[in-house]
Formats: C-alpha cells, sequence, structure tokens
C-alpha cells in the first residue's frame, strides 16, 4: 500500500483527549499502537498502561472509483437498506424505505452524509468491476462492529471501528480485518477461510418475507391473504418475520390477538399451500 494511508486515533484520559496520526508504531505515557497496513491486511493493537476511553480509531485507505464499478456494503444488522449501486449513483442515501426502519436501522446513530457519493456499511464492503470483486472484511467483530464507508468523491475507503463508551485498560485489539480481489467465489472462500467457517451444503432457495410488507403490522388476516396472492412456482419459503412476537426482541411467543389460533396453525397454512415456513 501506498504512503498515503491514514491511520488516526483519538483517546480519554481522565479529563484529556488526545488525537494522533499512527504511522507504523506510536507510544506516549498512556498507550503503545501497532498498525500494520498492507494490500491484504489491516492489523492494529493497542496496549493501554492506564485506562483509556477509545473514541475513535479510523483507517483511511486511498481508492480511485471507476465510472464502471458497482459497490455494495453490508447494512446494520437486517434493518438497514443495502443493496449493489453504481459507484457514481446519484441516487438518495437514504430512501424512503429506509426512513421506515429508521427506528431499527443504524441511521439513529449513524450520521449519514449530506452529500451524495459516500455510503456506509457493516462488517464487510465489496466493489465489483466487471466480475472481478474486492472485498473488504473484518476478521473480528467481537471487539466491536467496523464501519467501511465508500467515499467515491475523496477516492478513499475508510474502515473504522465503533467504540464509543469503550475503556480498555491493558491489551486490546482494535482492528483486524483483510483485503481480498478476485473471483466471487475466490474472495469470499478466502474470507470465510479466515474465519474457519465452513461452506453450507444447503442449496439457495427463493423465500418470500412479511418484513417489507407489513413490517409490525402482520397478524393471521394478512397471512391469509398472502397466501391468496403468492405462488410457489415464485418463492419456495414463506417467512413471517416481525408482528406476530408480543414485544420487539422477544420472540418466543406471539401475540394472542394477532395470532388466536396460535403460531402452529399459521405454519400448517404455510404448508397447506406448498410453502416451507420460516420465522
Amino acid at each position: 500500500m501506498k504512503n498515503d494511508i491514514e491511520v488516526r486515533l483519538s483517546y480519554k484520559f481522565g479529563d484529556k483527549k488526545r488525537n494522533i496520526r499512527v504511522s507504523g508504531e506510536f507510544d506516549d505515557e498512556n498507550i503503545s499502537l501497532c498498525a500494520a497496513v498492507t494490500e491484504k491486511n489491516i492489523i492494529a493493537r493497542i496496549v493501554s498502561r492506564i485506562p483509556v476511553e477509545i473514541v475513535k480509531f479510523s483507517v483511511t485507505l486511498p481508492y480511485v472509483f471507476d465510472t464502471d464499478d458497482k459497490i455494495f456494503l453490508n447494512g446494520w444488522q437486517s434493518n438497514t437498506e443495502c443493496c449493489e449501486r453504481d459507484a457514481f449513483s446519484k441516487k438518495s442515501v437514504i430512501s424512503s424505505a429506509s426512513q421506515r426502519l429508521a427506528a431499527q436501522g443504524d441511521y439513529s446513530f449513524k450520521k449519514y452524509p449530506d452529500a451524495k457519493g459516500a455510503y456506509h456499511g457493516w462488517s464487510y464492503a465489496y466493489i465489483r468491476n466487471d466480475l472481478t470483486y474486492k472485498l473488504f472484511c473484518s476478521l473480528n467483530e467481537k471487539t466491536g462492529f467496523t464501519a467501511i464507508t465508500f467515499d467515491v468523491k475523496n477516492s478513499a475507503v475508510i474502515l473504522e471501528k465503533e467504540t464509543e463508551g469503550l475503556v480498555i485498560d491493558g491489551e486490546y485489539s482494535l482492528m483486524d480485518a483483510a483485503i481480498y480481489e478476485g473471483s466471487e467465489d475466490e474472495e469470499f472462500s478466502a474470507w470465510f477461510t479466515s474465519l474457519d467457517v465452513k461452506r453450507t451444503s444447503a442449496e439457495p432457495m427463493r423465500g418470500y418475507t412479511t418484513k417489507y410488507s407489513y413490517y409490525m403490522d402482520f397478524d393471521e388476516q394478512a397471512l391469509d391473504e398472502d397466501l391468496s396472492k403468492i405462488s410457489t412456482e415464485d418463492y419456495e419459503l414463506y417467512l413471517i418475520d416481525e408482528g406476530y412476537e408480543t414485544a420487539a426482541g422477544d420472540w418466543t411467543f406471539a401475540e394472542t390477538e394477532k395470532f388466536p389460533s396460535a403460531m402452529k396453525s399459521a405454519v400448517d397454512r404455510i404448508h397447506k399451500k406448498g410453502f416451507k415456513a420460516g420465522v
């Protein structure tokens, strides 16, 4: 990688704050930081001598986007809009559909740029030019989620560790990420191998989810209306997402007012129509 890589750390100790730009290794009276950035890896380790709060850690890589590039950035869990798009797309950063998800996605805590040309995602993202992919991916999210930004306008890829409220006292892994380039199968296989994730033997299937049609407004009547409209020629799986539960985040019990016949009856009706059922 070129020397115009930028590694930045901001941390607090006591009532003081220190902003530093790192080139390889850094030492002061409070911390030691080692940041190694190559064409294939980003590894950053910190050792604190006193308790310190990590405010921000980021690595900025130079990258000149091509007009034929397509980009994809993984969303925040399943609640953030994410799709492959043209790198120089003039589409608004936040669509009306995304606004509907604002209470559940990352829109409430992650600042979205006002200008077009900068897009962010979490944990992994890729740039595709024809059949060649360049994958930027985290190898460790246990120490904090990794935000990845494609800043097309300023020709940069930025990886930033989510560290709000993180206080460390001792050794800590700030970032462990990889960069792979090749075909789609090659790069994702390399990532999964690094994570020791075995390739699934399950075959892909086409599915319908209630999420984006109903959000939380889903009940037995909506289920029956769906099953009267959709066909097994188009979908193999019917997935009940949100709306059935007694409270958001508690997926164990169905709300009896919405599903008076209970979930077993709902699943039986899905099966009767020839679909596999999912919750």
